[in-house]
């Protein structure tokens, strides 16, 4: 069952944020994800949502060793707020 996340970054360091953003979008296709919306009018606050063909795949993007690295990189960069829904198709 496909697993949506819809997503809100504020960003408080750009340049260290981008580090995230870049291994966490190369992940994404890794392990099945699909960018089906962001927003672009505001670089300070970003919206994203996400597709995952299921459970495992969010989980293995999350654990992915390249995002949690830039993750560890990118600590105080920005703030997120996550939420996962279980269904559709």
């Amino acid at each position: 069952m496909a697993v949506y996340k819809m997503i809100r970054i504020r960003v408080h360091d750009a340049d260290r944020c981008a580090t995230y953003t870049s291994a966490a979008s190369a992940a994404l296709a890794r392990h099945g994800g699909e960018l089906l919306y962001q927003n672009e009018r505001d670089a300070a606050t970003r919206i994203l949502v996400v597709r995952f063909p299921d459970a495992a795949s969010s989980w293995a993007h999350y654990g992915d060793p390249e995002v949690q690295q830039a993750l560890s990189t990118a600590k105080g960069s920005f703030t997120r707020d996550i939420v996962a829904l279980e269904g559709g198709s």
